[in-house]
């Protein structure tokens, strides 16, 4: 079985909570991370079955809301 990776979007309420989360994350799919995400208010942005994509992903997510910030 291939492993599904997600980029989620950290929702606002999370993110003070738990400010070493950063905007987005990549996670690995483990059971009920579907609900988890709903729980958090988090967002799922992508999922995909490559590592790299989602590493990828994150990091120009990342950079574009770093320019936006500037």
């Amino acid at each position: 079985m291939s492993d599904k990776w997600y980029v989620i979007k950290v929702g606002e309420e999370n993110r003070k909570n738990k400010p070493w989360l950063g905007n987005y994350l990549v996670q690995v799919y483990v059971d009920n991370l579907e609900e988890t995400i709903i729980e958090y208010g988090d967002t799922t942005v992508l999922v995909t079955p490559s590592k790299e994509v989602a590493y990828g992903t994150k990091r120009v997510l990342d950079e574009q809301l770093r320019k936006q910030g500037n």
